[in-house]
């Protein structure tokens, strides 16, 4: 193989190498549990577990999306994801403890018993209040 051959061929890889390392490549799979519609229809809250492969276990997260659009599994969630202190190895584990309740068209109520490690207090023009509930 001619040097300027493997020029080319080295340059192919690295291009695709970072095609790769540029994108959004995720080995994390979103699986949505509740969603809840806005009063108008417009959006909706998505309550998803998170799981990005067997070592790391599941933790959930919350996101607002169009009323049109699909959870991707690149969502980490825009409103609230959880502590990974508080991740489960079953998808059971934290599902019971996030609730999303829509006080008005851009008013979402939040509630959870676990710590989050992201909340976000507006996606768009949606304000986002946080409560804290406790286990009965």
């Amino acid at each position: 193989m001619n040097v300027e051959r493997l020029k080319k061929h080295f340059l192919i890889v690295l291009m695709c190498i970072g095609t790769v390392g540029c994108s959004d490549f995720s080995i994390c799979e979103n699986t949505p549990e509740k969603v809840v519609a806005s009063p108008n229809g417009e959006l909706k809250a998505v309550i998803f577990d998170r799981g990005c492969g067997a070592t790391t276990g599941f933790t959930t997260g919350v996101s607002i999306l169009n009323s049109v659009e699909d959870l991707s599994n690149a969502d980490k969630g825009n409103v609230l994801l959880a502590d990974g202190a508080y991740q489960e190895t079953s998808r059971s584990a934290n599902r019971v403890n996030f609730e999303a309740e829509w006080r008005s068209d851009t008013e979402l109520l939040v509630r959870h018993s676990i710590a989050t490690h992201k909340q976000s207090e507006s996606v768009g023009n949606v304000r986002i209040r946080f409560e804290r509930k406790y286990p009965e």
